[in-house]
Parts: C-alpha cells; structure tokens; sequence
C-alpha cells in the first residue's frame, strides 16, 4: 500500500464509478474503503458515463475543481466523461475495458499499462500540482 499512501497524501483520491453499492464492499474487502475521500456509485447520479455527472459530483464533494482533476479510468466512457467534465488530464489504463488504442481513440491524453507507471506520470504532467 505504499502507493497509496503516496498519493492520499499528495492527493485527493476520489472514485466514480458505473457499478452499485457493492463499491464500498469490494473497497472494503481489500482494506482501501478509507484512502478515498468520497465515492461517487450508480445510486447517486441519473446520466450514466459517457456523461459527467457523476464525475461532476465527485468532483464538489472532494471540494476541488474539473481544472485540478486527474481522471483516471480502463472504459472508452471514462475518456470521454472526462473531457465531458473538463478535468485537467484524462489517463487511460488498459487493465480493464479497454485497449490502449481504444483509450487514445476517445482522447485518453495519457495511456499506462499499470498503476505502477501512475506515480512516474503524475510526476510529468505539465501544471499539475494535485491541490
């Protein structure tokens, strides 16, 4: 967990996403429930990814804005709820829906194979400072 101690504490980690409830279970079981500051699931929002609103949302109850936001998602509609919200970075990661190529297509502007390379490229994001 040394990763994510890293980023929660450079960061404020937060997760959107198009499954249930059962978010918080899985987050749980693993022990990562509590590095997140708030989790944005299907209950809670209308217009499901491709649009923003559930971005949106997680986005106010982190209390920060779209420019300060590095998305990171594995689906083709992550990309594009990203840009759909106007976060500073969209990153694709092609351990889940989506094929690097994929993720590019639909405007990914970062593309890793792993959470691993996420530290590295957070380090070289141009006027990204995670505040």
């Amino acid at each position: 967990m040394p990763k994510i101690l890293i980023c929660k504490d450079n960061y404020k980690l937060g997760v959107f996403t198009g499954f249930n409830q059962l978010s918080y279970e899985r987050l749980d079981r693993f022990n990562l429930l509590g590095y997140f500051g708030h989790i944005v699931e299907t209950t809670q929002y209308r217009e499901h990814k491709l649009h923003s609103e559930g971005l949106l949302l997680c986005i106010e109850k982190l209390e920060t804005t779209a420019e300060k936001v590095v998305y990171i998602g594995d689906g083709v509609s992550d990309m594009l709820a990203g840009h759909a919200a106007q976060v500073h970075t969209t990153i694709g990661i092609t351990t889940g829906f989506g094929s690097g190529e994929e993720l590019r297509g639909a405007g990914a502007d970062h593309i890793i194979d792993s959470l691993q390379e996420l530290l590295l490229l957070l380090d070289t994001i141009n006027g990204y400072d995670g505040s």
